[in-house]
């Protein structure tokens, strides 16, 4: 799947297909250079201009779409900044560093717009930005292992359900987009499930890490609810089978629908959470039978979703689209309620209640300076980035069932405690 969407990601980039090596160089020294990690066949020349100090790749012609590479060549690969320019017009500005395309790259389009969007080690990832020749933000995409979101959508199937159970491999490769309403919503520590059915009452299994740890698979997920008809777009894992062990699911909760009181009960109830966490499970039978499970790419409400050209920076819409935020500078003042003393990550996790408000964060801070040490109950000024949710477990005595509240997540980059 991954080649495969990364072929899928050089559409974008302007760059097709990988060349084979000539079965005889002959005379011809040819070399090969990485391209957002494909690997292509060519050869060197010195460049035209004066000093002659640049050289320049010319990809075989072999390959569907010509280019070349100019820059300093070093030790058998290119280094810092270079330019690709493809025959259909569009220009590359690019760093490689030993040997692969790292940091920001620039490409600009015959029309005069251009995108921005950055690689590490020849992979390219995070948000994908269009500007207008004026230089207006106009467009917003992401990279999904190494494709655009965009493309993921477009290239997504329909799929009969029969044939899916009994032809899986058939679509171990291709972007399925499935019509239908959420009828569940489960969590583990570290995942999330959507159980949906479509039209004809057919159950699948959407899955995704949450919080994604992974930068090149981050995907595009509103946080739904229970009874809303969304469209999905996942890749398929597996063919549940009723003899597949299942794993423990619990209750789901986002950050401004868990009542204030689940929050008292975490707080106060914390290390009762976690003893009874392993006894206090959901079971699903519809889940005991064959079923098809998904990797989540993209999830939205049917007919709507949050504009990332036009976001409403409320609390709310932070919570219902933790994907549109994530970076994004957050500056506030509230109050340290909590430490969480179980993160296991070298930075200290509190949680914060915003000034005047109810609204709850998750914040992520390493102090920098002793007094900093002592933050539970005292009001505190921020500044940060968001990414995407953190979860919290809880547990409800009413029903006797464990589940996790979603919270904004953020890195703190400088915190100080503020008279009250």
């Amino acid at each position: 799947m991954h080649r495969k969407s990364c072929k899928w990601a050089v559409i974008l980039l302007a760059a097709t297909t990988v060349c084979t090596q000539p079965a005889s160089a002959s005379e011809t020294e040819y070399v090969t250079v990485n391209v957002f990690n494909e690997i292509y066949y060519g050869t060197l020349s010195q460049s035209d201009n004066s000093d002659n100090s640049e050289t320049v790749f010319t990809a075989l012609s072999d390959s569907d779409e010509q280019f070349t590479i100019t820059g300093a060549w070093e030790e058998d690969s290119f280094t810092d900044a270079c330019v690709i320019t493809y025959d259909s017009g569009i220009i590359q500005s690019v760093t490689y560093k030993k040997g692969l395309i790292s940091g920001e790259v620039t490409s600009y389009n015959p029309d005069g717009t251009y995108q921005t969007f950055f690689c590490t080690s020849g992979n390219p990832y995070g948000s994908i930005l269009t500007f207008s020749t004026e230089g207006e933000l106009i467009q917003q995409d992401s990279f999904y292992l190494c494709t655009p979101m965009e493309t993921w959508r477009n290239a997504a199937v329909s799929v009969d359900y029969d044939t899916l159970i009994s032809n899986p491999y058939d679509y171990i490769d291709l972007p399925v987009k499935i019509q239908g309403t959420i009828v569940s919503i489960y969590e583990t520590d570290k995942q999330s499930f959507l159980k949906v059915l479509d039209a004809e009452n057919h159950l699948y299994l959407f899955q995704y890490q949450n919080p994604n740890s992974y930068k090149y698979a981050q995907p595009n997920i509103a946080n739904v609810s229970i009874g809303d008809e969304v469209v999905i777009v996942g890749t398929l894992i597996t063919i549940h089978d009723v003899s597949d062990t299942l794993p423990m699911f619990y209750e789901h909760l986002s950050g401004h629908r868990a009542s204030y009181s689940l929050l008292q009960s975490y707080i106060e109830n914390h290390d009762f959470v976690n003893a009874i966490r392993n006894i206090s499970y959901i079971s699903d039978e519809d889940l005991e039978n064959i079923y098809p499970e998904f990797g989540t790419v993209y999830c939205a409400r049917s007919g709507e979703n949050a504009n990332p050209l036009h976001l409403q920076n409320t609390y709310e819409e932070i919570c219902e689209y933790p994907f549109y935020y994530k970076n994004s500078d957050i500056s506030l003042i509230g109050k340290i309620i909590y430490e969480i003393t179980d993160s296991k990550e070298k930075t200290r996790k509190f949680l914060l209640q915003e000034k005047d408000t109810s609204e709850i964060y998750i914040i992520s801070y390493k102090p920098k300076k002793a007094s900093d040490t002592v933050l539970l109950n005292q009001s505190v000024s921020f500044t940060g980035t968001l990414n995407e949710n953190a979860k919290l477990p809880y547990y409800d005595p009413e029903n006797k069932t464990l589940g996790y509240m979603l919270y904004p997540n953020v890195s703190v980059s400088t915190l100080q405690i503020v008279a009250q």
